[in-house]
């Protein structure tokens, strides 16, 4: 009977220790580590994609670097029609290994890579939850925060007789009581005062222990997949977002 009890208080406190876990708390020490004032992480990954139409059987290899103040370091496709892209805080120069030119354009977030996408969005964008612990591994769900059409809206607002200063893009923070607020919702479901969204949810894998992303799994519209398997993840100087001398002889056009 004492063994039996010993037994149900270690599952009682692992079951417990699983959901005192806080997704946020653990993307904020995983992107705390990979990146620091001085420093960031290089992380090398292999990537997959299908959809009914089509599906990567070789994956594609790449590598991404991510710094502080979001900048980065793409290099996709390695080998062959290699594309590098490097965000310098400033702006986003593209370069086109085999057209030999660089592209400069100012940077758009609706551009932006899966990995570093996530890092500087979650807490806007999605929800988070804990869909899985395994020992140390746990995977991570995140879904997109429903978006709403600024017009649609704010015309909502209105509508229903709800103060002006509720309306987009800067909202005050008053409470609305329950009824309105149904009304409200009804509003935007009806007059479709939503944006589209082609990400159903992401999945990311991590090692608790180590703070290691281990894979991101992403489900868009359309029955499209992208897996990426992260290979290896090191640390690295922030020179690798100056564009080499390597590059002096390509044709560069500025798109700003």
């Amino acid at each position: 009977m004492i063994k039996l009890m010993i037994y149900i208080f270690f599952i009682v406190n692992a079951l417990i220790g699983q959901n005192t876990i806080k997704p946020n708390a653990l993307l904020n020490k995983t992107y705390n580590k990979l990146v620091d004032d001085k420093e960031g992480s290089l992380l090398k990954f292999n990537y997959y994609f299908e959809n009914d139409a089509h599906k990567i059987k070789v994956p594609i290899k790449g590598s991404l670097a991510i710094f502080s103040n979001n900048r980065f370091y793409l290099n996709f496709n390695e080998g062959e029609n290699e594309m590098i892209q490097i965000y310098n805080g400033e702006y986003i120069s593209t370069i086109l290994i085999q057209e030999k030119e660089i592209l400069i354009d100012n940077m758009d977030e609706s551009k932006n890579f899966l990995i570093h996408n996530i890092f500087q969005n979650y807490e806007s964008r999605f929800e988070l939850k804990i869909k899985y612990h395994e020992g140390t591994i746990i995977g991570i769900e995140l879904t997109p925060k429903p978006i709403y059409n600024e017009i649609i809206y704010n015309e909502c607002i209105d509508e229903v007789g709800l103060p002006t200063c509720l309306k987009l893009p800067s909202q005050c923070k008053i409470g609305i009581q329950p009824l309105l607020k149904q009304k409200l919702q009804e509003c935007i479901n009806t007059n479709n005062g939503y944006k589209h969204n082609n990400i159903v949810s992401i999945e990311m894998k991590i090692n608790s222990n180590t703070l290691e992303i281990l894979s991101i799994n992403q489900v868009n519209r359309h029955n499209g997949v992208t897996d990426i398997e992260i290979i290896n993840t090191e640390k690295i100087s922030g020179k690798i977002l100056e564009i080499d001398t390597l590059y002096k002889e390509f044709e560069i056009i500025d798109l700003r």
